[in-house]
């Protein structure tokens, strides 16, 4: 979207999703403190809804959302993944000994990065239909309206690839509730080590 639609180049994409990056890394110790206090359950929760929230107003996005608006919803997102993510990994890794916890961590990452793959190439397989979707419509409103589409197919393609990307987030903003039920069960687990 930055790219394609907004014309930044990789550096200008790269700085304007920089803050939420930063929020993110920043957030982490102090997720992992408020971890101590009140355990993973109530973090995750609140992570997971927040998460769902920002990623629906994601869903806002056209081809004038501006660029500020779009670095502080990543900004709220990085917020809400610190939250959501550190109180999970925490969560799995504390229910493992001392001894297990480097194994355990092994197929965390694992898991979340084979999971995260399969999850953009379903996403993108969806966004390919629902761009195709979109300019069919597109084509098909003007095309009734009188209009000759045959100057405007950028901005034909570029208005059904923002309509894909707000079909998309709305998507991912329902699948990430369902984050919600594996959240209602984690508990902080006090384990002996075994040294």
């Amino acid at each position: 979207y930055l790219q394609n639609v907004k014309g930044l180049g990789a550096l200008d994409t790269g700085l304007l999703m920089l803050p939420g990056a930063l929020a993110f890394g920043l957030l982490m110790p102090v997720v992992g403190k408020l971890y101590d206090r009140t355990g993973p359950k109530p973090l995750a929760i609140f992570g997971i809804i927040s998460l769902a929230v920002t990623t629906f107003l994601l869903h806002n996005i056209d081809v004038n959302t501006s660029n500020t608006t779009v670095a502080y919803w990543m900004i709220l997102r990085g917020i809400s993944m610190s939250f959501a993510a550190v109180s999970a990994q925490a969560a799995s890794l504390d229910s493992v000994s001392k001894l297990e916890v480097g194994g355990a961590s092994a197929i965390s990452n694992i898991i979340s990065r084979v999971s995260g793959s399969l999850g953009i190439a379903a996403l993108t397989t969806i966004l390919t239909s629902r761009i195709s979707y979109h300019a069919k419509a597109i084509s098909t409103q003007l095309i009734s309206a009188g209009t000759d589409i045959s100057l405007q197919s950028h901005q034909i393609q570029t208005s059904a690839f923002v309509k894909g990307l707000d079909d998309i987030f709305l998507i991912a903003a329902v699948l990430t509730l369902f984050g919600l039920v594996p959240a209602l069960f984690l508990k902080k687990m006090k384990m002996e080590s075994n040294e």
